[in-house]
């Protein structure tokens, strides 16, 4: 019988999962319909967004991108500075020599905020807003010199980054 109370817990949680689920699609169609309504236009943005390639996928930069990047090879760091632990690694990055080759990957419409507090670094790369808002926080990318993505992975601390760039320097 002492299975009784955690096949009750089980049931609750999966009845749980469903109407979140639910309040997520109900929601989700609610901005669709009123963006429908207030902004035509903004609902082919909406879809064409969705159906935009995850960054995971893609395997070489966008050439609608090129012109905002370095010339290749580089390895960029993409943070987006809105948590105190993100200010501290860029704070860290900064005071670090061997990281130095590193590109910060930052919001151009956040330029003045992160110069106001000391987190703008060069070399850095400004992406429209809307790109990097799409872009998930704490990854790092390194990029051959044809433009291809070698290598994506999720760095959070500077022993991830001096890992990337030291396979980026065996690889030249």
């Amino acid at each position: 019988m002492i299975w009784v109370p955690a096949l009750a817990v089980l049931v609750a949680a999966a009845g749980l999962v469903l109407v979140q689920r639910r309040f997520e699609k109900a929601q989700a169609g609610w901005i669709r319909g009123v963006v429908a309504e207030l902004d035509p236009l903004g609902l082919e943005r909406l879809e064409q967004q969705a159906s935009e390639p995850d960054l995971a996928t893609l395997e070489a930069i966008p050439p609608e991108l090129r012109p905002l990047c370095p010339e290749p090879p580089f390895v960029a760091a993409i943070y987006h500075h809105t948590c105190g632990s993100c200010r501290e690694l860029w704070k860290e990055i900064g005071q670090t020599e061997d990281l130095a080759a590193v590109y910060m990957v930052h919001s151009a419409g956040r330029a003045e905020f992160l110069r106001g507090r000391a987190i703008l670094r060069e070399p850095a790369i400004a992406l429209p807003d809307e790109i990097m808002e799409s872009l998930p926080s704490g990854l790092a990318i390194r990029v051959d010199a044809d433009w291809r993505i070698t290598d994506i992975r999720l760095a959070t601390t500077v022993g991830d980054l001096r890992l990337l760039l030291g396979e980026a320097a065996a690889l030249r």
